[in-house]
């Protein structure tokens, strides 16, 4: 089974690869990219202290790797 972290700090523009199994294509239910933001400045702060700013779910790709 794959684990992935619940947050990743990334630049803004920047590629993001992950392995996935099982998916052949992406559906809300099995995949999601928000964009969140801190108030406070701080990274390291609870989930419900952050602000989604951005749904980025029609940037995600996924790729058969054959």
């Amino acid at each position: 089974m794959l684990t992935y972290p619940s947050e990743v700090d990334c630049i803004e523009g920047e590629s993001l690869e992950f392995p996935v199994a099982n998916i052949s294509k992406k559906s809300r239910k099995n995949v999601s990219l928000i964009k969140l933001w801190s108030p406070n400045g701080s990274q390291h702060v609870s989930g419900s202290s952050k602000i989604v700013l951005e749904d980025l779910f029609d940037k995600i790709e996924v790729l058969r790797a054959d």
